[in-house]
């Protein structure tokens, strides 16, 4: 099972056997290398997630890597503190690491909402007041938190990141009168909606994008990985998969038929 990715090219594989011990695969699909690692020694005592990879890059020819993973059971309530198990391509060894914030906090979702990205993993995180932010881990293993720009609306979806032309991007569906609401959620024909994008420069959310159109019945999928002005959707009033011009507002309808019948990831491929 692919767990991980990063913009490096890597993808990080958890294997499960039926009989014997669980192994990870760093494997490079382009010229289809791999590396089996044994996971940390935590694993057979504790819940065991690996979060991610991250990269160090020279000129475009990458150098090594790191995995990173840590003991769920350990964090599985709000604390301060993250235990971490790191793996270094270059000694071929796990360590320990345990990073420390200034307040409480919970990661969300593990792995499933982590990205790698320009040597940083980004983690969706929730503060002890519920307050989510985004907590970025290095090479080196600092942290960085970087608080949604959003925290004082009343979002449609839950949050999540993507990735856009090499940037962090964060979208989210609006009410143009803060509205708390459920029932405008579906009022047919409604342009209440406002869609806004962000891009992350800098460790500063930096709005991009401000669209007013009909969002109902849809739910956001990404932002296309080469064009920054290119949103997806999927809709359930049309039954097809959308897509919106990030600049002037228009949509193209995709896959008018089976949509049930379809499965759709958060990334898009070239």
């Amino acid at each position: 099972m692919v767990v991980a990715y990063s913009d490096a090219g890597l993808i990080l594989i958890e294997a499960v056997p039926i009989v014997g011990k669980l192994s990870f695969y760093v494997d490079n699909p382009v010229s289809r290398e791999f590396v089996k690692i044994l996971p940390p020694r935590f694993h057979q005592k504790a819940i065991h997630y690996p979060l991610g990879i991250v990269t160090r890059i020279d000129n475009g020819v990458l150098l090594s890597y790191k995995i990173i993973s840590y003991d769920g059971k350990q964090n599985y309530n709000y604390c301060k503190i993250l235990r971490l198990m790191i793996y270094s391509s270059e000694t071929g060894l796990w360590n320990d690491e345990t990073v420390h914030l200034p307040f409480s906090f919970e990661l969300i979702n593990k792995c499933r909402c982590s990205i790698s990205l320009n040597g940083n993993l980004y983690l969706l995180a929730c503060k002890d007041d519920l307050k989510e932010f985004v907590l970025s881990i290095d090479y080196n293993a600092t942290c960085r938190v970087t608080p949604f720009p959003d925290l004082d609306k009343r979002r449609k979806f839950e949050r999540f990141f993507t990735t856009s032309q090499g940037n962090l991007m964060y979208m989210n569906i609006f009410f143009h009168d803060g509205s708390l609401d459920h029932k405008l959620f579906f009022h047919d024909g409604s342009l209440d909606h406002k869609l806004c994008v962000w891009t992350l420069k800098s460790w500063e959310w930096q709005l991009v994008s401000e669209i007013s159109a009909d969002f109902t019945k849809t739910f956001q999928l990404a932002i296309n990985l080469f064009d920054a002005t290119t949103a997806y959707f999927r809709c359930m009033k049309r039954h097809c998969l959308l897509s919106i011009n990030l600049d002037n507002g228009e949509f193209v309808r995709y896959l008018k038929d089976n949509i049930f019948e379809c499965y759709y990831s958060s990334f898009v491929l070239p």
